[in-house]
């Protein structure tokens, strides 16, 4: 009996707190180690050496322009992370100069990312032990270790953490009784504090879609649309700063055509991430990328399957078919 998995499901049901205590700990214990890392790669000029950073004022500058504007219009990006900079601004103010305090404040973001990975698992998959190896498979996945040991990873750890808790959110918006358009906008906004965290974190209403194909029965798409409506509102409001601050949303000519090599491109980075998810070896501070390789490579085409299985037998498998959908 309390070797079986519903036993164990059952008690880290009757005690979640405990369990999520067992998770922050395990993450704390096993990436302890970076805090005594140094400023590395990029760490340099985005912070060492960044006067947006280093010096009074320069608030404007964190707001209304690139991560990289300080290096004048010669190497102006695409990447607009606002709230990034600012944390940087912030704890070098308070600081000054040295790693350690960088290093443990993105610990702690992902660490807090393991406790709502684990908060989503059991909402979603309804079996507390499932919940609890998923949250654990996060937490020590070695694709995640660039993340929490490099500084330059807080945007990827903040937006991971915000989107996370904006689908928390979003979960118990849809699942309340009475299903208020507040509890929608509480989630949009933190949906919105991702944004400008990292790019990435445009995928979220993707994931609310894919949510409500899966997952959101009978109900009609049009008895949808004004709940979520404040998704929507978000990423226009979002598309609006970037554009105010950059001057453009994409400094792709045409970011919405795509073509043959972009689609190819896509399958062949999906079954490089599929591999790298699956057997996670050989990893480095960069990755080689060649398009007729990665087509070549076995990895895309079972990806690709189970994606097509997931969308084929979603009524069967609604849950697992979602949770293949999000990966």
């Amino acid at each position: 009996m309390m070797f079986t998995a519903e036993y164990w499901s059952l008690q880290i049901g009757k005690h979640p707190r405990r369990a999520a205590s067992i998770l922050l700990a395990v993450t704390l214990l096993v990436f302890q180690g970076v805090l005594a890392g140094a400023f590395v790669f990029d760490d340099v000029p985005l912070i060492v050496e960044n006067p947006v950073v280093t010096s009074a004022g320069h608030w404007r500058q964190i707001f209304f322009g690139s991560i990289w504007s300080f290096r004048g219009a010669a190497d102006l990006s695409h990447f607009y992370r606002p709230l990034q900079l600012f944390a940087y601004r912030l704890l070098y103010w308070l600081v000054g100069p040295n790693p350690a305090p960088f290093h443990l404040l993105e610990l702690g973001i992902y660490a807090g990312t393991v406790c709502i990975v684990f908060g989503v698992g059991r909402a979603l998959l309804r079996h507390d032990l499932a919940a609890f190896a998923g949250a654990l498979l996060w937490a020590l996945h070695p694709l995640h270790v660039e993340t929490v040991a490099w500084i330059s990873g807080l945007g990827d750890a903040s937006a991971a953490l915000l989107v996370m808790v904006s689908f928390w959110l979003f979960l118990r918006a849809e699942r309340a009784s009475d299903r208020r358009l507040a509890h929608h906008a509480r989630a949009a906004g933190v949906y919105f504090a991702a944004l400008l965290f990292k790019e990435l974190a445009l995928s979220f209403p993707l994931l609310i879609l894919a949510y409500g194909f899966f997952l959101g029965g009978e109900e009609r798409w049009r008895s949808r649309v004004w709940r979520w409506s404040p998704y929507a509102l978000a990423t226009a409001g979002y598309a609006a700063l970037r554009i105010a601050a950059l001057g453009r949303f994409s400094t792709a000519p045409q970011p919405l055509k795509l073509s043959l090599s972009t689609v190819g491109a896509a399958v062949g980075m999906f079954g490089q991430h599929a591999k790298l998810f699956v057997w996670p070896v050989h990893l480095s501070t960069a990755r080689d990328f060649v398009l007729s390789a990665s087509l070549r490579s076995p990895w895309p085409w079972p990806a690709l399957l189970a994606l097509l299985a997931a969308i084929a037998f979603r009524k069967r498998q609604p849950v697992l078919g979602f949770s293949v959908a999000w990966w």
